[in-house]
């Protein structure tokens, strides 16, 4: 199973630059099935004058990635990858039908 991590965008607070919220996704692909979820996270307000205080223009992946994994406690990634290769293996191997429709004429 190969996982690919993204975030696609920041919302930010315009007064101050300072970004307030973190939209990411994840899909996970296997063979020809592939699943796929996103979400986002909220980022406490940092006035800009506080020590550490990163500007917009100055963030890295590597450092927002970061603030995720604060967030949420290592961005929960394993349960996130867990309920993909769920969904990518009913895909790849779906129940048997337990019911049928039809006419016997």
């Amino acid at each position: 199973m190969e996982y690919t991590w993204d975030i696609q965008t920041l919302k930010r607070d315009l007064s101050g630059n300072v970004v307030i919220n973190v939209r990411w996704d994840c899909t996970a692909t296997y063979n020809s099935a592939s699943a796929h979820q996103d979400g986002g996270v909220d980022i406490p307000y940092l006035d800009p004058t506080a020590s550490g205080f990163i500007p917009y223009d100055d963030l890295t992946q590597t450092e927002v990635w970061g603030w995720l994994n604060a967030q949420t406690g290592s961005f929960v990634s394993s349960s996130i990858q867990e309920q993909l290769s769920s969904s990518v293996n009913l895909k790849l191997n779906p129940p048997a039908p337990t019911t049928a429709e039809g006419l016997p004429w």
